[in-house]
């Protein structure tokens, strides 16, 4: 799908595609580089402090202006993202719909009948413009968090592995969690393709002239705006069930990464003190 997603982006403008895949790939190095640049400054500062002169000072001030460069290219690189989105999606929905158009154009008579069919082109209509962008986007942002995670991991690993196993720990988990609980919003919201059709036709029944007239004659008025409430109360009780669940799952995981990180803390003050008071005796 992520594969099908990407053509159909290249398809609508393959120079803002690559763009927007280089962009993620930049946004994943970008943080990395910031807080590599960080411990330089903080040694250069320290060294500074040590052992003051011009030469020092110069060379903590060279780490802060490299720091601020950083910064600069990663604001532009988040415009430029938004950018690059906001772009693609014109794009991509005309594109799309286009072809939903013309499909509509050449299937038989009978097609429109089904009411499969009616519900395919329901969806493939209400999802054009953002499904295969929220697609690429979300395997984009997939692998800039991988890039950052290794990035920060490589970093770490100089320092202890016991800080790279307690940065997993914080990180994988809710990744896991939230990657099972959005695929689950994404089945959920796909089944409903056709209770939304429902939906909409009796909204259209109540409000439009059209139908109002057999509506009050039959009085029908009650019955379809039980059944309207109906539809959107059983949406309602799946997206809480759904929102609650995601919820707990995310403050548990939560803590288990606080508390992780905390863990990882405690262990360098632990660490460092034995070092100092073994360099005491």
């Amino acid at each position: 799908n992520a594969r099908r997603a990407f053509a159909l982006l290249a398809a609508a403008n393959a120079r803002l595609a690559l763009s927007l895949a280089a962009l993620a790939a930049a946004d994943g190095v970008l943080p990395v580089a910031i807080a590599w640049v960080g411990k330089r400054i903080i040694d250069s500062v320290i060294a500074a402090t040590a052992a003051p002169s011009p030469a020092a000072t110069t060379a903590a001030l060279e780490w802060v202006a490299v720091e601020l460069g950083l910064m600069i290219v990663r604001a532009a690189v988040t415009q430029g993202n938004a950018l690059a989105q906001t772009l693609l999606r014109s794009q991509l929905g005309l594109l799309v719909n286009v072809r939903i158009l013309e499909k509509a154009i050449n299937v038989s008579y009978r097609h429109f009948e089904d009411p499969h069919f009616n519900n395919q082109l329901a969806q493939a209509r209400r999802e054009a413009s953002s499904r295969p962008l929220d697609v690429v986007r979300s395997v984009l942002t997939l692998g800039r968090n991988a890039i950052v995670l290794a990035g920060y991991a490589a970093l770490l690993a100089g320092f202890s592995w016991v800080a790279v196993a307690a940065l997993v720990v914080a990180a994988v988990p809710p990744f896991v969690a939230e990657a099972r609980f959005g695929r689950e919003s994404f089945l959920l919201s796909r089944g409903r393709t056709f209770a939304n059709r429902q939906a909409h036709y009796l909204e259209m029944l109540l409000s439009q002239e059209a139908s109002a007239k057999e509506v009050k004659l039959f009085s029908l008025g009650a019955l379809l705006l039980a059944r309207y409430r109906e539809i959107h109360e059983r949406h309602h009780a799946e997206d809480a069930s759904l929102a609650l669940r995601r919820g707990r799952s995310a403050l548990q995981l939560g803590l288990l990464g606080t508390v992780a990180l905390y863990a990882c803390y405690a262990w360098v003050v632990v660490h460092l003190a034995l070092r100092a008071l073994a360099a005491l005796q």
